[in-house]
């Protein structure tokens, strides 16, 4: 969106946008202001994993839509690390219906090299409250972790790791 074009530079020299069904990707990129890209955007209709896999993919039009095995559509998925090769992050944001930490995991030597501000949801499962910055913690040195609520009632829990290099607002 366009909040994260800001938070990553005044104007956003691309944007790359991974989604596992075509529809809602198509929304995620409506939703941005191509004049902020310098660029332009690529786009992949995988799911974000730990792994390169076909999996079973449950969609529903509502905030239910996951990966589980009872779904009735097949997505592919791949690793970031893949799929984003030669590419230096400066923010990653990761609002996956609960495929956060596996994404994370398939990620982990993009995030090793390049150490972009990370911005993952965290109220999908209630592990993920420990799972994912314990994950961050152990495995990358050089974060500063903070957590946010978007909403009143903390139900848009966000985990921001911040490299120590990098100035807050």
């Amino acid at each position: 969106s366009d909040a994260v074009c800001s938070t990553a530079s005044p104007t956003c020299t691309f944007i790359v946008a991974s989604h596992k069904s075509r529809p809602s990707l198509s929304i995620s990129v409506m939703s941005l202001n191509p004049r902020k890209v310098k660029n332009g955007l690529t786009l992949y209709n995988v799911a974000a994993s730990k792994e390169q896999r076909t999996t079973s993919f449950m969609a529903k039009a509502s905030v239910d839509s996951r990966i589980s095995e009872s779904g009735s559509t097949l997505v592919q998925c791949d690793r970031l690390d893949n799929l984003l090769s030669g590419v230096k992050p400066s923010i990653i944001k990761m609002d996956i219906e609960g495929a956060e930490y596996d994404a994370l995991q398939g990620a982990s030597s993009l995030i090793q090299r390049y150490l972009p501000i990370l911005a993952i949801c965290l109220y999908h499962h209630q592990s993920d409250l420990w799972t994912i910055p314990a994950f961050i913690a152990s495995r990358f040195t050089g974060y500063r972790l903070f957590l946010k609520a978007h909403t009143l009632d903390g139900a848009d829990l966000v985990l921001y790791a911040i490299p120590a290099d990098r100035k807050l607002r």
